[in-house]
């Protein structure tokens, strides 16, 4: 089956613990102007290759990692092609997952079982629509609910999940926003993970003039959030860090 892909490469970064290949699948359905990922949005980029090239790719960074992680781009805009190349995977004894921004529930349940990790990024308080379709570039209606469905499946699949928010200046890096993102999570999500934003490149230019969030101001909004298991953290100073576990 074919794939089309932005590319492939070793992380420490995007599966908490684990070194992993994030395999960057191509084509988004959002257009989040904070995008760090810009090359990955344009659906017909990229390029398109067979799963199973792709999976002899993959084993080409053994022994050094034991885990792939699909990103994007939205990896589930190719469900079918994903969900291939993680039966693949997993038959030569890796662990699979995936990041998504919870827009498509339906390809979710296709794939969910199959994971040993899913990330979801819950882009704003889910009791913000207008603010949720502001940070997603425009989103589309109904897009709350449909990431509220993808939550619901994740909290009941048994497969460790987290959900994750980018802290945007000018869009999510404030004290309230971040207590109404948790406040919403509450009850569903028992992991969380807040996500500094990066300048370097970006869908619309002009918040490459943002600051990122210093760590210190990452530290402060995470002591800010209260009730779940686990509340970690990414910065450029200092990795994933697991701030605290209950």
């Amino acid at each position: 089956m074919k794939i089309r892909i932005a590319g492939i490469n070793s992380s420490f970064s995007d599966w908490p613990g684990r070194p992993c290949v994030v395999v960057f699948t191509q084509g988004c359905n959002l257009r989040c102007p904070w995008c760090q990922n810009v090359y990955t949005v344009d659906p017909s980029g990229g390029r398109e290759v067979e799963t199973d090239f792709l999976l002899h790719e993959i084993l080409k960074f053994l022994p050094l990692i034991d885990s792939v992680m699909l990103s994007g781009g939205e990896p589930l805009l190719q469900v079918d092609a994903c969900k291939e190349l993680v039966s693949m995977c997993k038959a030569k004894g890796l662990r699979v997952g995936v990041e998504t921004n919870g827009t498509l529930p339906a390809a979710l349940k296709k794939i969910l079982s199959l994971l040993d990790f899913l990330a979801i990024d819950v882009k704003a308080p889910l009791s913000d629509e207008a603010l949720y379709r502001k940070v997603t570039g425009g989103g589309f209606d109904g897009i709350t609910r449909n990431v509220k469905l993808s939550l619901e499946l994740a909290s009941r699949s048994g497969v460790e999940w987290e959900a994750r928010l980018t802290l945007v200046p000018t869009l999510t890096a404030s004290e309230g926003i971040v207590e109404r993102w948790a406040e919403d999570l509450r009850g569903i999500a028992e992991n969380l993970c807040l996500l500094q934003f990066r300048n370097v490149t970006t869908l619309d230019p002009s918040f490459q003039n943002l600051e990122s969030p210093s760590r210190e101001f990452m530290i402060r909004m995470v002591n800010e959030i209260h009730g779940f298991k686990r509340i970690s953290m990414y910065t450029r100073e200092g990795g994933f860090e697991e701030i605290r576990n209950v």
